[in-house]
């Protein structure tokens, strides 16, 4: 339902409608709401002409009767809109689905189907004369609009009356809290369903509660409710805000605490990344890129591909702990002010960005009293954190007693928020009364200077170092040597790089968990990590004691092995647990590796080829193909099957990325110096991949060889594996020469070994040449099937494209079969990730599906110039499912030469030769 003036809408009610016509009684008290509305109406009626009035006295026919047929009142009508009433939720349940299992079942005229989607809700009201007014009203409204055609919708409030009372056969599933438009709390949405209807649809049509990926903070937010509404306001009418303050003084905190009541503002979501972990300002943009799902592009910078990407959304980035990259941040800031007008960015930092449009908010510290007094009469952020924390960690804490001592705290700590929590944190083990003392002769602004520094840092240093002063020894060293680590790390990592023979290996579990207790170190899950103002303390500890060095090189062999042994279970069964590790450890990962590029040291060739598969899958293609070139260049001598694995990899990046010359020439490389190895694997490996991206770019007489010579090299015994990998290459590649039966028998072994093995991402591959194999074919319901199990896979692995891609088959299925407002809703689908990911092969199979639905739709001009763009950028249709889309293409564009006449076929297509890829894959506007 579109959106409406809910008071005053008045449509007439037919005499008999709901049994009662214009004298019917409406019921209040608690009643449920029905709201009906037909999907698509404009496009319907835009395609059936005349015959429109006939479709809609069916569905008419439809709902009344089931209405009527339990006790339902129909309240009013607007166009293909019902509003009805029942006093019974049960009742009104039982009345959607016999309405909705009506209309499904309808043989409706070829094109012309009517589909509807449904909402009910549940409250109190009371009626007028003959209308009903009020929230409960708006709210059922919202539920209907959030839906999809041939969806029925339930609120939480009828769910909770008429969940024990549901029609046979009948079940509701929860489909979670999401925020309707013009109510701030999130409401619980729930489907019914059942055997007769669809289960599966597109993800709602409103924002879910949380569009955001903001961590739950675990500790309770304290005070600065003045700040919270003043950035709130800021944030609304400015589109770069900085909040500025010194380490400790709760920058991110604040900035994490705002999402909640802005995020409505935001239709594409709040989203934060974290900047600390960063070395380097280059890292910058590729980690904004991976946070927001952003695909790499060849020889164009992470910066100018997120404008493109991010130009018509409406989001808030969040980009924390700016200060060690800021000539970086500035620079992606301005470019996305400059490009895209709806993103707003908040950033949170030591210092400003220095750009025109910033506002910058200077976060002080909390409040400190002067006197017990004023925390009596006015309150004390101050005091009511460092009362709740100490109240966490010590029960016998009392305020009332200690309040002297807890004013002075805050007073000494110049009202630091991170500086009270770590001196709260000590209660548990030392008298609020000898904390304040200690704090008294430990430090003070006056006495201990930092050139450069603001005095609230200094203040903030000191309370580190007095926190640190109070560790013993085993604490004080594994402090400092936690300072190696970029982001979190696990336990495994820190036994193993942190112990040594002053430091046991067995004991850091234990010494850790204590540094945790005393809040000097974090913990979330089973990782652990160091605020930065804490890592900076304890990295000046690390760099006084001769451990840096032999710390470096621990970091370094143990982040290979992660990387390498990652690597070898991403061919099994465990390839889900191992990309998830790899994503963990990503900062770890990055500087272990530039470390290494630093010494010319041979591990970040190793770690860089191991990381290929994990690039593509997780979207980090172009930061590998990065690494494995330069670590390449680094290292000319290194032994050829390093130097080949990088290059190979580093080539099959840069073709998925639009660059085929330049990858094909590391490709090239990487298989001459396989051959110089005599490692017979590696050659079969590397000739495989040659192969299969040949394939990629539409050149079988160009894979066929390689793949012929790669099956020569395969193990007859014990390598199925290795036998799979071939078999699925040489049968794409001797397509041609043996047709669809065999190809399609041939993949299906290969299918069969690597499930054997439990390689689930190669399963996923294979299926998805099959399925496009076998609608090349004209084979339906095989590559319906088949591009169901890789879609799952792709889900299972948490490999968006992948499931993108695939859908494409099912879009031109559902074409194929006429039925159109299936193929809109995947190919939907598949273009929202096309135009997160960049990936220009998948943006042109979106493209030419368009132009299929859209001559199917009877749209001929629309579609010629989608064809229009295609053929400037022809190049873009590549991958496996190139052949097939190509030849649909191919006679898509006879077609409308046929229908339009050359001339103005030519025209048409000169037209959408100006228009990009992304506009031309996009959905037109609909009803």
């Amino acid at each position: 339902m579109s959106e409406r003036p809910l008071r005053g809408l008045r449509g007439t009610v037919p005499e008999g409608a709901g049994g009662t016509g214009f004298a019917r009684v409406l019921p209040s008290g608690v009643v449920t709401f029905l709201f009906t509305d037909v999907e698509g109406s404009t496009r319907l009626l835009r395609a059936v002409g005349s015959a429109y009035a006939e479709l809609l006295a069916a569905h008419n026919e439809m709902i009344r009767r089931a209405v009527d047929a339990h006790g339902g009142t129909e309240v009013r009508t607007e166009g293909d809109a019902f509003f009805c009433v029942f006093t019974s939720a049960a009742d009104a349940i039982a009345a959607a689905l016999e309405a909705q299992r009506a209309l499904c079942a309808h043989r409706w005229p070829a094109g012309a189907e009517v589909s509807v989607r449904m909402g009910l809700h549940t409250g109190d009201v009371e009626p007028g004369s003959d209308d009903y007014i009020g929230l409960a009203v708006h709210r059922a409204a919202r539920v209907v609009d959030a839906g999809h055609g041939k969806q029925i919708l339930v609120s939480d409030a009828t769910a909770l009356v008429a969940a024990e009372r549901l029609p046979p056969g009948a079940s509701l599933r929860a489909l979670g809290a999401y925020r309707l438009k013009d109510f701030p709390a999130p409401s619980e949405l729930h489907q019914l369903c059942h055997p007769e209807l669809p289960s599966e649809f597109p993800a709602l049509r409103t924002l879910p509660a949380a569009a955001h990926n903001v961590p739950a903070q675990t500790t309770r937010f304290v005070n600065r409710r003045s700040e919270v509404g003043e950035l709130e306001a800021l944030i609304a009418g400015n589109r770069l805000v900085s909040i500025l303050g010194p380490g400790g003084v709760g920058k991110t905190r604040l900035a994490a605490e705002l999402v909640l009541g802005v995020v409505s503002q935001f239709p594409d979501g709040v989203w934060l990344v974290e900047l600390a972990s960063l070395r380097s300002g280059d890292a910058v943009g590729p980690e904004v890129a991976t946070t927001l799902g952003v695909r790499a592009e060849a020889q164009r910078s992470a910066d100018e591909t997120l404008a493109d990407a991010l130009i018509a959304k409406r989001l808030l980035l969040v980009l924390d702990n700016c200060e060690h990259v800021l000539g970086a941040v500035a620079s992606l800031a301005d470019r996305l002010l400059r490009h895209c007008p709806d993103v707003h960015v908040l950033a949170t930092s030591r210092q400003p960005l220095g750009l025109r449009a910033e506002i910058r908010f200077q976060l002080l510290p909390l409040g400190v009293p002067a006197s017990p007094a004023d925390v009596e009469r006015d309150g004390s952020d101050a005091v009511t954190l460092f009362a709740d924390r100490a109240q966490a960690v010590t029960r016998s804490f009392d305020l009332a007693r200690d309040r002297d001592a807890v004013i002075e705290i805050c007073r000494r700590l110049d009202g630091l928020p991170l500086a009270i929590e770590l001196a709260a944190a000590r209660t548990a083990s030392i008298p609020v009364g000898r904390i304040a003392a200690r704090l008294d002769r430990r430090f003070s602004v006056v006495g201990r200077s930092y050139r450069g520094s603001l005095p609230h840092h200094e203040t903030l240093r000191g309370s580190i170092e007095w926190s640190h002063d109070l560790l013993e020894e085993p604490e004080k060293v594994l402090l400092r040597r936690l300072a190696v680590f970029a982001g979190s790390f696990d336990l495994l990592a820190a036994e193993a790089i942190c112990g040594d023979a002053q430091l046991d290996e067995d004991d850091v579990l234990d010494v850790l968990a204590r540094l945790v207790e005393k809040s000097l170190v974090q913990q979330s899950d089973e990782r652990y990590f160091l605020l930065e103002s804490i890592r900076e303390f304890a990295r000046e500890q690390l760099q006084s004691v001769a451990e840096v060095e032999g710390l470096a090189g621990a970091h370094l062999r143990y982040y290979t092995s992660i990387v390498e042994s990652a690597g070898h279970e991403a061919d099994g069964p465990g390839q889900r647990a191992a990309y998830d590790r790899l994503d963990a450890d990503i900062a770890n990962i990055r500087v272990a590796i530039g470390r290494a590029l630093a010494r010319s040291d041979p591990s970040a060739l190793r770690m860089a080829a191991a990381l290929g598969q994990y690039g593509f899958v997780r979207n980090r293609l172009g930061e590998v193909a990065r690494w494995c070139i330069d670590a390449a260049a680094a290292e000319p001598n290194a032994p050829a099957d390093l130097r080949a694995r990088a290059l190979t990899q580093a080539g099959f990046a840069l073709i998925v990325m639009g660059s085929p010359d330049r990858g094909h020439s590391l490709l090239d490389e990487g298989v001459s110096l396989a051959r110089a190895s005599g490692d017979a694997s590696l050659l079969m490996q590397t000739l495989l991949m040659a192969a299969d991206l040949r394939l990629e770019t539409g050149e079988p007489t160009e894979a066929q060889p390689l793949a012929r010579e790669a099956l020569a090299l395969v193990p007859t015994e014990g390598a199925d594996w290795m036998r799979a990998r071939v078999l699925a290459v040489a049968a794409r590649a001797d397509q041609d020469d043996v047709g669809y039966t065999e190809t399609h028998r041939r993949l299906a072994e290969a299918l069969g070994l690597f499930e054997r093995v439990g390689d689930r991402r190669q399963m996923g591959r294979v299926l998805h040449t099959m399925a496009y194999l076998s609608l090349d074919a004209g084979e339906l319901d095989i590559a319906n099937a088949e591009a169901a199990r890789c879609i799952a896979i792709g889900a299972e692995l948490e490999h968006p494209i992948g499931q993108a891609v695939t859908r494409i088959v099912q879009v031109w299925a559902a074409i194929d079969r006429g039925e159109l407002d299936r193929a809109n809703e995947l190919l939907a689908q598949s273009t929202a990730t096309a135009a997160d990911s960049g990936y220009r092969a998948l943006l042109a199979y979106c493209a030419a599906a368009r132009a299929g639905l859209l001559v199917a739709e009877a749209r001929d001009e629309d579609a010629a110039r989608v064809l229009g763009t295609l053929e400037q950028a022809a190049t873009a249709l590549g991958g496996e499912g190139s052949r097939p889309i190509r030849r649909r293409v191919d006679e898509l564009r006879d077609l409308l030469r046929q229908r339009l006449g050359d001339t103005r076929f030519a025209a048409l297509a000169a037209d959408g030769s100006e228009v990009s890829l992304e506009d031309a894959a996009a959905p037109p506007l609909t009803a």
